[in-house]
């Protein structure tokens, strides 16, 4: 999974809708014979990066200064780059809705409905996905 939550934050991060959608077309696909399986992989690897990104914007609205949340926060490399890119131009709210679409889809992969939110899990880690890439799309 570590290829795919570096490709996924790279394409979400750089603004490329395709591209995410391609990656997660290939995740359904590659990462394991049960698709429930590689769902709640694709699902942890979002999250993951949902989490870490309201973590260190949480820590910049205490008053650490966004080099010294990154490092608390292990993000590092390519990874850091494009969240110094995408870190100043998201809102606490698009932050907080992002956390909550999140915990939406972890529902869903498990079996859960969810209302307003496609049943297919594939569909809804589509959505999540998306809509991490409008954080992208807001700092260029």
């Amino acid at each position: 999974v570590w290829w795919l939550e570096y490709w996924l934050m790279c394409a979400i991060a750089s603004s490329r809708p395709a591209t995410t959608l391609m990656l997660m077309i290939g995740a359904r696909y590659s990462i394991a014979q049960s698709s429930s399986v590689a769902a709640v992989l694709v699902h942890w690897a979002l999250a993951e990066d949902i989490r870490a990104l309201k973590r260190v914007k949480d820590a910049m609205n205490a008053g650490r200064p966004l080099p010294m949340a990154l490092r608390e926060n292990r993000i590092w490399g390519n990874k850091e780059r494009h969240y110094e890119r995408v870190l100043p131009h998201a809102s606490d709210a698009a932050l907080g809705r992002l956390l909550q679409s999140a915990h939406w889809v972890d529902g869903i992969v498990k079996g859960l409905k969810v209302p307003d939110w496609p049943q297919e899990p594939w569909q809804a880690l589509q959505r999540l996905a998306l809509q991490l890439g409008k954080l992208g799309m807001a700092a260029r």
